[in-house]
């Protein structure tokens, strides 16, 4: 009450000294006694001072112990809302308090769209190119090197900011895979299959599954396990939406697993269908979500699987050769998003050439062959080509690997001899090709002969394809190149079995070689391009026997503490 009275004395004391001055219109509008006082005098003690709001009883409107909101000075106008890079990997997500960020983007990305959301009335600069609206801007970027990309933000009341963007474009410390289980002689990198976000990898004896968080990063998500005792566990992986796929050599099986919220559960266990059929059954897989195709290239078969409503896979056919005697068909098979499939047979030893002839004659033994099938209006799979190299000759190894999508059939011939400029000259033994033919549901075409740009004895170009729209990869795990990353500088220098995957581009219908990448720590018999897969400008490279004794994504690449447990490399 002391308090009050105290007030109402000071109200009164202040009326009387300004109501003379007042004009009947300004009666109504006096100030109080916060907007009399001087901004440096203090309050009377035991009161307290104006615009306190650290205690003391008060009682006027908008004070802290009656609930009222005491107003804040108004804060400068946030000029950059938002910004993205699509197809980069953040650091940490954009905050526009924080000023630097690291980015990564795949290789097969040459440029980046920078999307930035604007406030009202600001202006800002993406790498010196000025919006004042929210918009995009492209910056190119060059090849395993680090872009820095300055983003300037100017608000509406002329305040400002900058932002540092720190970009690479292929190898970065985060390319380098190694999983959780570590054993000598794992082999980790043996098979890939990639989609969207999952990268499924196997090895000698397991399988293991990386997905990509919300930044774009790689992580482990869950080794599988299969749900009977197997050996050769991670013979063949596939991976389609939801759905991935492994292989067991003995007995065979395919083990079948799906997503959920929190794991990957065991699915299905699918088994040969007859007695038969069990040599060397899930070998080979893939798939494109409704569809399941598993080799038995000991039988000589290939079984075609379909998803029914409850998620479960049922045998729809099963796909035989034409001609006699056993040519390891289904040693490879691969089916496009469309639902066309292509069936490697390693051995095939007929001696026609191109893609109208059918399995006939022993002229060239073990030349290889791929066949391709198309679904009938009956629901069955009838054969609709019986595709050769247009050079095929003995012990070329055609089918060895194969890959396919709704436009493009490319194939290894991990053995085939010509140097390169002569498809037909054979001087240079064991050195690999690889074929490309376009196809519609009428026609194929043989349209690519890809080559290394050195080709050097034995050295097995082709022993791995991958194909996404206008790009090609092709592994060759006993290449000798001389050197470490991507492009290295041309040499003399000899390193046996350290690997390269070669990239392949469509440029004007015609196929370009592109990149020659090696292993950021290439080392003899790595193998490195023993395994290769594409999705969404990512390329992923399998080193099944290099030796790193490190764990998780982006670890210590300078030691060999584990022999031949394996490596996967993401670009």
């Amino acid at each position: 009450m002391r308090t009050l009275s105290r007030r109402l004395s000071l109200w009164l004391a202040l009326f009387a000294v300004l109501a003379p001055a007042c004009t009947d219109d300004e009666a109504g509008t006096e100030p109080g006694p916060a907007d009399e006082r001087p901004r440096d005098e203090p309050g009377e003690p035991g009161e307290d001072a104006p615009g306190d709001t650290s205690g003391g009883e008060t009682d006027g409107e908008g004070d802290p112990d009656d609930g009222g909101e005491t107003p804040t000075p108004e804060e400068p106008g946030v000029s950059l809302l938002a910004l993205s890079a699509e197809g980069a990997i953040w650091s940490v997500p954009f905050d526009p308090d924080q000023r630097e960020y690291e980015l990564t983007v795949p290789l097969l990305i040459s440029s980046v769209s920078f999307v930035a959301e604007i406030g009202p009335g600001a202006v800002v600069s993406i790498d010196g190119v000025e919006l004042a609206a929210s918009g995009s801007v492209d910056v190119e970027l060059p090849k395993g090197e680090t872009t820095l990309v300055t983003v300037a933000a100017r608000g509406a009341d002329g305040s400002s900011v900058e932002y540092s963007l720190a970009v690479t474009r292929g190898v970065t410390a985060a390319s380098y895979v190694k999983p959780s289980r570590l054993a000598e002689g794992l082999g980790f990198g043996f098979r890939l299959a990639a989609d969207g976000d999952v990268l499924v990898v196997g090895a000698a004896g397991g399988a293991f599954v990386f997905e990509r968080d919300a930044l774009g990063a790689v992580r482990e998500a869950q080794e599988l396990v299969p749900e009977l005792a197997t050996t050769g566990f991670g013979a063949a992986v596939a991976v389609a939406g939801d759905y991935a796929f492994v292989g067991a050599r003995t007995p065979g099986r395919v083990f079948a697993y799906r997503r959920t919220a929190s794991e990957w559960e065991s699915k299905q266990t699918l088994a040969p269908p007859e007695l038969e059929d069990a040599q060397d059954f899930g070998l080979s897989v893939a798939s494109n979500g409704d569809v399941l195709v598993v080799g038995a290239p000991g039988a000589d078969r290939a079984f075609v699987y379909r998803r029914d409503a409850d998620g479960f896979y049922e045998l729809e056919d099963t796909l035989r050769p034409g001609g006699s005697g056993s040519v390891s068909f289904g040693g490879a098979v691969a089916i496009s998003p469309g639902g066309r499939i292509a069936v490697g047979a390693l051995y095939d030893d007929s001696d026609v050439r191109g893609t109208n002839g059918k399995p006939t004659g022993k002229g060239a033994r073990s030349s290889g062959a791929v066949y391709v099938f198309d679904r009938r209006e009956d629901g069955l799979w009838g054969r609709t080509w019986f595709v050769k190299a247009s050079n095929a000759d003995a012990s070329d190894g055609f089918g060895y690997d194969v890959a396919i999508d709704d436009r493009h059939l490319v194939v290894g011939a991990w053995s085939e001899g010509s140097g390169g400029a002569d498809p037909d000259d054979n001087s240079v033994g064991g050195a690999g090709a690889a074929y490309v033919f376009e196809h519609t549901f009428d026609w194929i075409r043989e349209t690519g002969y890809l080559k290394s740009p050195t080709p050097r004895e034995f050295e097995a170009f082709g022993k791995a394809v991958a194909v996404e729209g206008g790009v090609i990869a092709v592994g060759t795990d006993s290449d000798s190149t001389f050197g470490v990353g991507i492009d290295p500088p041309e040499n003399d220098g000899y390193a046996p079995g350290t690997g390269a995957v070669v990239l392949f581009y469509l440029v004007d219908g015609a196929w370009t070689r592109g990149e020659l990448i090696k292993a950021s720590n290439a080392e003899d018999y790595d193998r490195f391009g023993k395994s290769v897969a594409l999705s969404r400008s990512r390329v992923f490279v399998g080193a099944m026997t290099e030796s790193g004794g490190s764990t998780g994504v982006g670890g210590d690449q300078s030691n060999n503490d584990v022999p031949r447990s394996g490596a996967v490399y993401l670009y």
